[in-house]
């Protein structure tokens, strides 16, 4: 049987965008052909009729990831493909999913999971980037004396901040989420999971001085109490 052609033609923003999205497709158009020409893009899709439908559609629905991907819409949140996300990012080390949309929350973003994507007004490199840095955190992590949970958190709090996983670590226990455990000869979260990350996010979002203020807790009051007594005296 003579095979068939299809012709899909794009534009995109930028020629770099073209070809990064030729390197996404690529594997979905089998025998078939490309060519960039600037910020256009031809792909000639070849096969048998029943294969030639099931390639086109394959790359319609890459064609339509990428749009909400990379298009704002008009409720100011993207949909990015975790598919194409885990296609474009080099991974140190498998990561939960909802762990980059946690990352994210602690930056400052809107971000959330929902079928298949993460929901947020973080641009598409941002999210590959952080998703790199927080897989780079978790093997990090590994080595830690720590609970999985808490390990989580640390790595978490270290891509979000671009601290050392074992600074991290020691910011939690000083806002009193971690603490040893005696009994298992490792550190612990002092409080639920949900309920660590909120207080995290609600730290990093706190003016400065009140952050300040959070991190030496009491001690810094009682050094600023034990000053005013001494100029008392005097």
């Amino acid at each position: 049987m003579r095979k068939s052609k299809k012709i899909i033609a794009l534009n995109f923003k930028s020629p770099g965008e073209a070809a990064e999205f030729l390197e996404r497709v690529r594997p979905f158009i089998g025998s078939g052909a490309a060519e960039v020409k600037g910020c256009f893009l031809k792909l000639a899709l070849v096969g048998e009729p029943e294969e030639l439908r099931e390639s086109y559609a394959r790359v319609m629905e890459i064609v339509r990831q990428w749009k909400l991907s990379r298009r704002l819409p008009k409720q100011g949140l993207f949909r990015h493909s975790l598919g194409l996300l885990l296609l474009s990012t080099k991974m140190a080390v498998g990561i939960p999913l909802t762990a980059i949309a946690d990352a994210l929350a602690l930056k400052g973003y809107q971000a959330r999971l929902e079928k298949g994507y993460i929901i947020t007004n973080a641009d598409y490199s941002e999210v590959c980037k952080i998703a790199e840095t927080l897989s780079e955190k978790y093997l990090e992590a590994l080595s830690l004396r720590a609970t999985p949970l808490l390990k989580r958190l640390a790595a978490i709090l270290a891509a979000a901040t671009g601290a050392e996983v074992k600074e991290a670590l020691e910011r939690l226990k000083v806002l009193g989420l971690a603490h040893e455990d005696a009994s298992a000869k490792c550190c612990t979260l002092a409080t639920g999971y949900n309920e660590a990350l909120q207080r995290v996010k609600a730290f990093l979002s706190a003016p400065q001085e009140d952050s300040h203020e959070q991190k030496t807790g009491n001690h810094h009051r009682d050094e600023r109490g034990e000053q005013v007594k001494s100029e008392n005296k005097r």
